[in-house]
C-alpha cells in the first residue's frame, strides 16, 4: 500500500526532529528527559500503528468479500421466490409488496399475521388490508385462488392467503436485507480506500475505528440473515409437522 509505505517513512523523520530539537536544550544547561528515548517511543507507536493499519485494510477487505457473497445469496432467495411464486414483475412487485410490508411493520407485526388477524387493530382496519393484498395477488399472479374461497370459511381462505403472504415477506425482506449490505459494501469500501491515501497517523487511527464500527454492523446484519433463515426453516418445519398431525387425525377419525 502507498500508504504503508509513506508511513514507514514517518519515524526516521521524527527522530532527526526530536534530535535537533533536544539538542539545543542539553547546550543550554536545561534540564530534559531522553530525547532518544521518546524518539524510540515514537517510532514504536509509528509501527505499531503501520501495523493495525494493515491488519484494519485486510479486515476491511475480507468483510466486503463476506457481505458480497451474502448479498449474493439474498438476490438469489429472492429471485427464487419470485420465480416460485410465479410472480411476472419483480421490481412492481417489490414495490407494491413494500407498501403493504410499511403498514403492518410500524404496528409491529407482519404481513403473515395481520392475514391471520380476525378483528382490526388501532391503525390498521382489517377489511382495507385484505383488500390490498388480495389486489396485489390479482396484479402480480396469473391466477388468484384465495377469491374462490367464500369469505365464511376463513379458516381456508386464511391459509390460502398465507400461502402467498410468507412468499411475499420473504422477497420483501431478503431484498432490503440485500440493500442495506450493498450499502455497507460501499460504505467499507470507501474508507478502505481512504486508509490506502492516508499520511497522518491520527487519520488512520480514526478510519480503523470507522472501519471497526462498519464491519460491527455488518457482523450483525450477517447474524440477522441467518436468525432470520433459522426462524423461517423452522416456521416450515413446524407447518408441514402440522399439516401431518391434521392428516392423521383425519385418518383416525374415517369409520370403517
Amino acid at each position: 500500500m502507498r500508504s504503508l509505505e509513506n508511513l514507514k517513512r514517518l519515524p526516521l523523520a521524527l527522530a532527526v526532529t526530536l534530535t535537533i530539537g533536544t539538542s539545543g536544550l542539553f547546550a543550554s544547561g536545561i534540564p530534559v528527559v531522553d530525547g532518544a528515548q521518546i524518539s524510540q517511543n515514537q517510532i514504536n507507536h509509528i509501527e505499531d500503528v503501520i501495523k493495525q493499519a494493515k491488519t484494519w485494510a485486510e479486515e476491511a477487505n475480507r468483510w466486503i468479500n463476506t457481505t458480497k457473497h451474502y448479498k449474493s445469496q439474498l438476490d438469489a432467495y429472492a429471485n427464487q421466490l419470485a420465480s416460485q411464486t410465479g410472480v411476472r414483475d419483480v421490481a412492481s412487485f417489490l414495490s407494491d409488496v413494500k407498501e403493504l410490508y410499511s403498514s403492518v411493520d410500524k404496528l409491529g407485526t407482519t404481513i403473515t399475521d395481520a392475514v391471520d388477524m380476525t378483528t382490526n387493530i388501532k391503525g390498521l382496519n382489517k377489511s382495507d388490508f385484505i383488500n390490498k393484498f388480495m389486489s396485489i395477488i390479482d396484479t402480480h399472479y396469473d391466477y388468484n385462488p384465495c377469491k374462490e374461497i367464500a369469505e365464511s370459511e376463513k379458516t381456508k381462505r386464511n391459509s390460502c392467503m398465507i400461502t402467498y403472504a410468507e412468499p411475499m415477506q420473504d422477497i420483501k425482506v431478503y431484498s432490503e436485507m440485500s440493500k442495506n449490505m450493498d450499502k455497507n459494501i460501499k460504505n467499507l469500501n470507501k474508507l478502505s480506500k481512504k486508509l490506502e491515501k492516508t499520511k497522518d497517523i491520527k487519520e488512520s487511527a480514526d478510519i480503523g475505528n470507522q472501519i471497526q464500527a462498519q464491519v460491527a454492523l455488518m457482523n450483525a446484519q450477517k447474524i440477522q440473515f441467518e436468525t432470520y433463515q433459522d426462524t423461517q426453516r423452522l416456521k416450515k418445519e413446524q407447518a408441514e409437522l402440522h399439516e401431518k398431525a391434521l392428516f392423521l387425525k383425519s385418518q383416525s377419525s374415517w369409520e370403517y
